[in-house]
């Protein structure tokens, strides 16, 4: 107890204290390791060991397989920006918030290594921020929870606060039909919906005493009444748009001088990308280039020859034609033919039916490149038949687009390439959630959420040149500085029905 306390007095008057940044190294695995001895042997963690090393959740620690281990690395923190709180007996991160009269987030935002968890240990020390709201300026905290700017120049500067920020939301709200009950008022609720998220998102700034005129115009989704409210904007000359929604309106804004102001919500066609606008959505092809970098080139390409590499192969089930022959050539090049195993089906798939004869000896990852759900099914149909191990990989847009249950799932082994997803035990979901009830009164929709994700990362993009940001259901990566392409992908795993971070 005496060195404890000593340690604690000595922490408290230095004027700067070190917090914990990350590095990695590379272990070879040997006789005797396990997960939790590399933890302790390099002062990193069991989860961060496996977060680091997706496949540790499905396969067993092999000799001479190589692990990236993530160890902490000190980083000098000027402590003249905080408080500090020792955790006392039955205190929460709720409670302490109330007491220095934060919002629980706050509390998060400045303590990552909380990772969103509500409860805390006692006699552990949290920062508490003696301006909460100081990543709003040009001393931004390189530590925030929801704000990783990976690719910011070191002459970046944060927009002064003083300044009113203009933002424009331009949606399809069909006013007229929506009074009337026309037979475009089902659309019109989504562009409600869409709006009260982005208003929510904005309340928070304001209450961050930031200076925010937000407007909305209704687009109709025609020519002439976008082309009217361009006219508009011309003598306001917004800091951000938000919108408009569907592919025509936005492609309105090819050339215009608010062009790369434009953040496009929902759009998925991929003539979006040609025009200098922020697309928020993730496109397929960023899936399938994850598969290939996280799981192909880190397991076949010129993996070492062990004995538990060898029993493990690929398998790629597709078409002969189109989109899915090409991702199926991407997926197996500079892969030595014995690694994998290539199925691809005419029109009749009866090339599936050979996956029920797959040797059980070998383990799979399988990929699917088709995405019609009836093809899906065919595959797992015929991989159960037979007796070999396999794990699927899949993305987003093959499991949610295409309407495919839960009980598809829990009899696969499956993983997930996603951009978005809602995971209602997590702190700032159910904090959200909340709050929207109460102001709303309503359950929240997928729309609103999306409109509350995107004005909230744009917003601090605007202010800070944010680039990476992890909202409460969508991801947001523009760190390739010469894209405006959303590249987030996370990996997830399908577990107690449901998808958890892997």
């Amino acid at each position: 107890m005496g060195i404890t306390r000593y340690f604690i007095a000595i922490f408290f008057m230095f004027q700067s204290f070190f917090a914990f940044g990350q590095t990695e190294v590379l272990h070879t695995i040997v006789k005797g390791n396990t997960i939790y001895g590399l933890a302790i042997t390099y002062g990193s963690s069991v989860d961060s060991i496996y977060e680091a090393n997706p496949m540790l959740g499905v396969n067993r620690l092999a000799i001479g397989d190589t692990v990236v281990i993530p160890i902490p690395q000190k980083e000098i923190v000027d402590s003249s920006r905080y408080n500090f709180h020792k955790v006392r007996s039955f205190e929460s991160v709720y409670s302490i918030s109330n007491r220095y009269g934060l919002k629980d987030s706050t509390i998060y935002w400045h303590n990552t290594t909380l990772n969103n968890k509500p409860t805390v240990k006692r006699n552990e020390i949290l920062r508490i921020p003696r301006d909460p709201y100081s990543w709003l300026k040009s001393e931004m905290s390189s530590d925030s929870l929801t704000s990783i700017n990976q690719n910011s120049k070191d002459d970046t500067k944060a927009r002064d606060t003083s300044e009113t920020l203009d933002i424009i939301g331009i949606l399809p709200f069909f006013t007229s039909d929506y009074i009337n009950e026309g037979q475009r008022s089902k659309r019109s609720k989504i562009a409600f919906s869409y709006r009260q998220g982005i208003e929510m998102a904005i309340s928070e700034f304001r209450d961050s005493n930031l200076l925010v005129d937000l407007k909305f115009y209704d687009s109709y989704n025609s020519l002439d009444s976008l082309d009217n409210i361009k006219f508009r904007l011309d003598s306001v000359s917004p800091d951000l748009i938000l919108g408009p929604m569907y592919t025509p309106r936005v492609l309105q804004f090819k050339g215009d001088v608010q062009e790369e102001n434009v953040v496009s919500l929902m759009s998925k066609q991929p003539i979006i990308n040609s025009l200098d606008v922020w697309n928020s959505i993730v496109a397929e092809e960023h899936f399938w280039h994850a598969m290939r970098d996280k799981l192909v080139v880190k397991h076949y390409e010129n993996r070492s020859d062990t004995s538990y590499e060898i029993s493990r192969k690929l398998l790629v089930v597709g078409l002969q034609s189109g989109s899915s022959a090409a991702i199926s050539r991407m997926l197996v090049e500079n892969i030595v033919p014995t690694d994998y195993l290539l199925v691809s089906n005419d029109k009749s798939w009866i090339q599936n039916e050979e996956l029920g004869t797959l040797n059980a000896q070998n383990t799979y990852d399988i990929i699917i490149t088709e995405n019609d759900p009836a093809f899906i099914l065919d595959v797992l149909r015929n991989l159960r038949s037979g007796s070999a191990l396999y794990r699927w990989y899949t993305h987003e847009y093959q499991v949610f687009e295409n309407g495919l249950v839960s009980n598809v799932f829990e009899r696969e082994n499956v993983y997930m390439f996603t951009s978005s997803y809602l995971d209602y035990d997590d702190i700032r979901v159910k904090h959200f959630v909340k709050k929207f009830r109460e102001h709303y009164g309503r359950q929240p929709d997928n729309y609103a959420i999306e409109g509350y994700d995107n004005a909230k990362f744009h917003v601090q993009r605007v202010m800070s040149d944010m680039r990476y940001h992890r909202g409460i259901k969508k991801g947001f990566d523009y760190s390739d500085v010469t894209s405006r392409q959303n590249k987030f992908v996370e990996l997830r795993k399908f577990e107690g029905l449901r998808w958890v971070r892997f």
